[in-house]
Parts: structure tokens; sequence; C-alpha cells
């Protein structure tokens, strides 16, 4: 038994006939309907917790607030995370090592069960809302001050309350006119849920990564970024033999211990290792003269040597390595 892939299908579903957004995707209606089946029967219990959250703020009771939020908030979202682990995303974990731990709900079923407790809680808000405003109206026709009205339509909320609870647990609740209503606002808070998740959040994440980068890039020195990758490859003081070389000139087999273009490849490697370590001003004094040496014998490789070409390339990319030294050291952020 595997998982519905409900997201798959609002996806197929909107492309393929153009699914408006404004009128809620399949898995909204999917997932209010389950709500129906196994969060219905806790509705007193939610009601009690949401209704008695905002009356301990307003009252500015922490005592109350813990009390209500742990048994009529914290309580329903833990046993709702455990319906959903087991009948909805326990299917998807194939390991079979450590069974035990797929009884235990992942952040997945933790998130469906708290997001399930708030549709009841706050759908059931909403429709009591809806007959406090209806019964304040109606009481005002009647009744001469405003303590009447407040009385009036407090009583008359309080009825519509327990009708609604009592029709739920009479399971004779499909027909009535406030359920219509709650599914309507259950299903468009799924699917608020949904456009949050699936595009709302990729969007604002993707401008922030880019802002990021664009940040990042306005602040980096173009020698700074060089030297990186100095810092990072050996690769940039290692000169290799050219393989054309001009018809009389030397093999790279026949080139003597004197030769000078070898000379500045070891000059080369040892200021790249001078580099790497430099912290302090007069460390990187010492590398801006090591590159300097480089470059001073790379301009006495003679013009038949077969990598003549190589090492002019490499007297211009190394002047770019002691000027950032001499940057630095003319800097005030680093330390002597």
């Amino acid at each position: 038994m595997t998982k519905p892939n409900t997201t798959g299908l609002s996806n197929q579903t909107s492309k393929k006939f153009n699914w408006p957004v404004w009128f809620p995707y399949p898995s909204s209606w999917l997932r209010t309907i389950i709500l129906i089946a196994i969060a219905f029967p806790g509705t007193k219990l939610i009601i009690f917790g949401f209704t008695g959250v905002l009356v301990s703020i307003s009252t500015k009771s922490l005592s109350s607030f813990l009390f209500v939020f742990a048994f009529g908030i914290l309580i329903p979202t833990i046993i709702l995370s455990f319906i959903y682990h087991i009948f909805w995303f326990f299917w998807q974990d194939k390991s079979l090592e450590k069974k035990w731990r797929k009884l235990i709900p992942n952040y997945k079923s933790l998130w469906e069960g708290f997001y399930a407790t708030l549709v009841m809680g706050l759908s059931c808000l909403l429709i009591l809302l809806m007959f406090a405003g209806l019964s304040f109206v109606y009481c005002q026709s009647y009744q001469e001050t405003a303590i009447n009205w407040a009385r009036c339509s407090g009583s008359m909320t309080g009825r519509a309350a327990n009708l609604i609870i009592g029709t739920i647990e009479d399971k004779n609740f499909t027909d009535k006119p406030w359920f219509v209503i709650w599914m309507i606002i259950s299903v468009y808070l799924y699917q608020a849920e949904y456009l949050l998740k699936q595009r709302f959040l990729p969007k604002l994440k993707s401008k922030f990564q880019k802002n990021r980068i664009q940040e990042k890039t306005a602040t980096v020195n173009p020698i700074d970024l060089e030297m990186d990758n100095l810092r990072g490859s050996m690769g940039l003081t290692q000169m290799k033999a050219s393989k054309k070389s001009p018809p009389n000139a030397q093999s790279s087999n026949e080139v003597t211990k004197d030769d000078n273009f070898q000379k500045a490849v070891k000059l080369a490697k040892n200021a790249a290792q001078i580099t790497r370590t430099a912290k302090t001003k007069t460390e990187w004094y010492q590398v801006g003269r090591e590159w300097q040496k480089t470059i001073e014998m790379l301009k006495t490789v003679p013009a038949s040597h077969p990598n003549y070409a190589v090492a002019q390339e490499k007297i211009i990319d190394y002047q770019k390595y002691i000027n950032y030294a001499q940057k630095i050291v003319n800097g005030k952020h680093i330390n002597n």
C-alpha cells in the first residue's frame, strides 16, 4: 500500500484542465473529506482549545493559556499526527530496518496533524463568529441596551455551538447549512496551504537566493577572486611545455639545468606556497617579492625557447598577484 500522490494529482489536473487558482484543487477536497472522518469526533475538544486560548490571551492568564493549549490544541495535534502517520505516511517508508521507528510520526505527519487541528479550530470559530454577528443584529432589533445586546447574542451563539457539537456527536450534520459553510472554509484553508508551499515559498526562496548571489557578487573584488583561485589551485603556478615548438628549438628533454624557464617554474611554486599561508603585511610583502623574482626570471627566457609564449603569458598573470600583495601591504585590514 502506498501513499496517494495528491500533489502530483493537483499538478497534472491543473495543467490538463487549466485549473484556476481561486478554485480548490482536488487534493484540497480530498484532505477535507479525510478531515471529516478523523477529526470531527474531536471537534468539541478543539473548539474548547481555540476559544480557551483566545480568552486566556485576552485575560493575560498564562496558566489558563498553557492548560487549554495543552488539552485543546497539543493533544489533538499529537493524536491526529499518529492517525495521519499510520494511515497515510507510514507506507512511504520502505526501509525494513528498525520498524518500530516507522511508527513514530515524522515531520510530515506532525505538520499534517497540526494543520488539521488548525483547520478544524479556525473553520469552527469562523462559523461561530458568523452566528455571533447574525445574533447581534437580530438582538438589536428588539433589545434596548448594549448590555442586553451582548447577553442576547452571547446566549444565541452558545446555543448554536451546542447545536453544532450535538449534531456532530449524533452524526447528523451532513445536511445542515453550517456544515456546507464549514466545508467551504476548510477546503480553502487547505488550498491556501498548498499554494503557500508549492508556489509562494519556492518563489520567495529563489528570490532570496538570487539577491544573496547578487550581493555577494557586488562585494567581491575581482583581484580577491583571482587570489582565491590561486590559493585553491596549484595549477596556476604550473607552466606546461608548449606542444608546438619552433623547428630549431630545443625539445623539453634537452633542457639543461641552467634553463631559466625551469628556474622560473620553481620560483613560481615557491611563491604560490607562500601566498597560500600569507596573513600579515610582512608576509604579503615577501609574497610580492617572490612573484617579482619569478617575473624577472621569466623575462630572461629567450624567444627561441619552446615555452617562450607561455612565459610571456605568465608574466602578465603574475603581475596581478604582485598588485594584490601591494594592495594588502598598503591597506589597513591586515595585521602587521
